[in-house]
């Protein structure tokens, strides 16, 4: 990718927001948005720095899970959405 000046790196984190290229390839600047909201909902850690030859390094580091996850089956998800009030 084209160089990242480092103050612009927390920028490209917001939606729409690209450097050096345009829109007309089919990318918008979504995918790091989206990948800072999955890291926020996880209470991952996410960093990413600016490549002296251009790019970006991002790492995402998610905890462990100390815990089963819940396992819920399509029936129950059912039961409980028609049970929620309107």
């Amino acid at each position: 990718g084209p160089r990242i000046p480092p103050a612009g790196v927390s920028r490209l984190f917001e939606p729409f927001q690209r450097i050096g290229r345009k829109a007309d390839n089919g990318h918008h600047g979504l995918g790091l948005s989206i990948v800072r909201s999955i890291a926020a909902a996880h209470d991952a850690t996410l960093n990413a720095h600016a490549r002296p030859q251009g790019g970006l390094v991002v790492e995402v580091g998610f905890p462990l899970r100390t815990t089963a996850p819940a396992t819920e089956t399509y029936d129950d998800v059912a039961r409980a959405l028609s049970a929620a009030p309107e």
